[in-house]
């Protein structure tokens, strides 16, 4: 039995019947430049086609209280801008770790997906997609042209593998997409 706040007495948890199939979390700090590429794909996939089964959310930073959020899904996907790869942008599969650690201002995906594990009995696949950014300056709200170019491709990514009839069973990592542009129905989530 599920009462209101949607704890669950049989099972012992707080999730719902009901999962959602897929979160996309943007997170950086649009006053940062670059740092503002998560929550800029968040916003343009808002103001773009809506998509079945998809939900989406932007921070700046991830924080535990998002452990429930991503919970009620089945599939997260982080996005966040990345200094780390000489590619416009690159996807890979993360795990989930039962090594809570973390502080008030740095939480990692995998903690959260983990802690959605541990606090709510709910194992959900997570994958992270690092957009490269390039100029993080202090108080410059714009991203830089590099940037947003690099901001579409990963956002015409995203869409296609989105609108793949064989999504949420990729396992791996594409690091390699952005230059070999693999057929949308063989790149599966």
């Amino acid at each position: 039995m599920i009462d209101r706040q949607g704890f669950d007495k049989a099972k012992g948890s707080c999730i719902q019947e009901r999962s959602e199939r897929c979160l996309i979390f943007g997170y950086g700090n649009p006053a940062r430049g670059d740092d503002g590429l998560g929550p800029a794909l968040i916003s343009q996939m808002e103001k773009g086609p809506e998509l079945q089964g998809v939900t989406l959310d932007s921070n700046y930073q991830l924080t535990v209280e998002d452990s429930w959020s991503i919970a009620r899904h089945d599939v997260v996907i982080f996005v966040d801008a990345d200094t780390s790869t000489d590619l416009p942008f690159y996807f890979k599969r993360v795990e989930p770790t039962s090594e809570i650690s973390f502080s008030s201002h740095s939480v990692k995906a995998e903690v959260l997906l983990g802690m959605a594990e541990s606090l709510f009995g709910k194992t959900v696949r997570g994958y992270f997609l690092g957009v490269r950014g390039y100029q993080f300056d202090m108080f410059k709200e714009d991203l830089s042209p590099e940037a947003s170019a690099n901001l579409e491709k990963a956002k015409d990514f995203l869409y296609s593998v989105l609108k793949s009839d064989k999504a949420l069973k990729f396992d791996g990592d594409l690091r390699d997409y952005a230059t070999t542009k693999p057929n949308p129905k063989e790149v599966k989530i």
